[in-house]
């Protein structure tokens, strides 16, 4: 039996960044570190029964119901202000089958890519981990060695200790040592999610080994290149481009260069987590997330006042809205059709609904974002959640990875502020980055399929938050719909070796197309 242990709280410093969750719901690359625990505890030890304890108070939400019954995993709910060795016990006497004998604990907080394959072991490692193990004063040893793995061949020897270890889980391993000795064994590999500061540093050194190929982080430093040589300089001409005020809105370029023939800038690396990451793993209030919006019109109004493009003709937004919501759509529609043989002019039903085709819904999505107001601006060109980070001490949004070309691909910061917002809305609204973390259900029945979130109350105010918001030149969310219905058609061949993905998004283009576009107009 295998006790992931996540009883407690993240601390005070993680809950401003993120909200108050169990530690094993912190996120890493898209995922909850539970994901990543349990995956690692599968492979090696497949047959293992995983118990996850989490604090009683806690509700879990539905994302994370639907994470724990995808693994799947048994929960059991422990006391607030129980101690380590408290918990362990009861875990041990009332929530297991006595027929367990091996005993394996990793902590909620830890991320181990190896798990130790023995018997009576603590995992240890030279890196200190600040953990308080026996939460009590009584005890003056402290092992800061231990990294929050342990393995144990006796429940019964465990139980006997831990029993008359007076709540301390450090006397409880002295004394279950007593009579079955225990090797301390040296994890070079580990990730310490105890604190902010050790979890930042575990998420930069795992993107850097597990996700990008592309980006280095070093010595506080970012490194980003990549074989795409246009999509850099692109990216470096926006940096250095923008206008001074936007620039409290980047992270700080430190450098860019051309070596062989490759081109790279580097950023200062930021301690910060992307929104994304947030909006799907965090329980961040609406109050927080009211704060994000308005530092969000912030960019968009400071984009738009700017001096810089008073000499751009009005006709360019109107040229660049063509480009992008009209002929990319169409071109890129066409392209998966092809490729996934799909009939664009097949009548759709939706949520027992009649939508028209798939090419009219396009259709209808193209005349009304042609519509909205032709507003040139500098622009982000992706300013999705996951391309933006919170700073929450200097209370500042940080935008990152721009297009930095116009819709024909000439290097520019210019373009349609409209676009800019069907993006950010697409992350809002639209859950793109839920479908990215997977978090969604497909349901097929006789008259269809639909595709269902898990919005719960919280999720939904924050929803409504900004869907009631009025942003640059008076356009308003509901106005930007239609475009984002089209950000979701126009990634369909973007998503060619997701198959799975592809039919979410175009789901999900339905949902937003009879919910928002088409539901709008007959209330019209």
């Amino acid at each position: 039996m295998i006790l992931i242990n996540a009883s407690s709280y993240v601390n005070a410093e993680f809950e401003a960044e993120i909200g108050r969750i169990p530690p094993c719901m912190l996120p890493i690359g898209n995922k909850k570190l539970l994901q990543l625990q349990v995956d690692v505890v599968r492979q090696q030890f497949p047959h293992e029964k995983i118990l996850l304890s989490l604090p009683e108070a806690y509700t879990l939400t539905l994302n994370e119901k639907a994470v724990i019954k995808s693994l799947p995993i048994e929960v059991v709910t422990i006391a607030e202000n129980l101690a380590l060795a408290e918990t362990i016990l009861y875990v041990l006497n009332l929530a297991i089958d006595k027929s367990y004998q091996h005993i394996r604990i990793i902590q909620g907080d830890v991320f181990l890519p190896q798990l130790l394959d023995c018997s009576d072991c603590i995992g240890v490692s030279d890196k200190t981990r600040q953990y308080d193990w026996q939460q009590t004063k009584k005890v003056k040893e402290s092992p800061t060695d231990w990294i929050g793995y342990f393995a144990f061949s006796s429940r019964l020897e465990l139980i006997k200790a831990l029993a008359i270890s007076k709540k301390n889980f450090v006397r409880a391993i002295y004394l279950y040592q007593q009579t079955m000795p225990m090797k301390s064994v040296n994890i070079e590999s580990y990730y310490d999610c105890s604190n902010f500061v050790h979890y930042i540093h575990a998420r930069a050194n795992m993107t850097t080994e597990r996700a990008f190929n592309s980006l280095q982080i070093r010595e506080g430093i970012v490194t980003k290149s990549s074989d795409d040589n246009n999509k850099i300089e692109a990216e470096i001409y926006w940096y250095t481009h923008i206008p001074a005020p936007l620039r409290r809105f980047t992270p700080q370029l430190i450098d860019y260069q051309q070596v062989d023939g490759q081109f790279s800038y580097s950023l200062e690396f930021l301690p910060l987590l992307p929104l994304n990451e947030l909006y799907v793993h965090g329980l961040n209030t609406t109050e927080f997330w009211q704060h994000i919006f308005q530092l969000l019109k912030e960019f968009f109004s400071m984009a738009n006042q700017s001096d810089v493009h008073r000499h751009i003709e009005t006709g360019f937004a109107k040229s660049y809205a063509e480009d992008l919501y009209h002929k990319k759509t169409l071109k890129r529609l066409y392209a998966y059709a092809d490729d996934a043989d799909v009939d664009l002019n097949k009548p759709v039903i939706y949520d027992e609904t009649m939508l028209g085709s798939t090419l009219e819904i396009a259709q209808d999505c193209i005349d009304k974002a042609l519509a909205l107001p032709n507003t040139v601006s500098v622009m982000h060109g992706d300013l999705c959640f996951s391309n933006i980070m919170y700073d929450m001490r200097g209370r500042r949004v940080k935008v990152f990875d721009p297009r930095g070309t116009d819709s024909n691909g000439n290097f520019s910061i210019f373009g349609n502020a409209s676009y800019d917002l069907a993006k950010l809305t697409h992350s809002v609204i639209g859950m793109y980055d839920f479908i990215i973390a997977g978090r969604y259900e497909i349901i097929d029945s006789p008259s269809g399929s639909d595709i269902r979130f898990d919005i719960d109350k919280r999720l939904e105010q924050i929803q409504q938050e900004f869907f009631a918001g009025t942003w640059v030149n008076d356009m308003t969310t509901e106005s930007i719909m239609p475009a984002v219905v089209l950000l979701f058609l126009s990634m369909l061949p973007l998503h060619a070796d997701r198959p799975d993905r592809q039919r979410a998004m175009l789901l999900n283009a339905y949902r937003l197309y009879k919910m928002y576009v088409m539901e709008a107009v007959t209330c019209s």
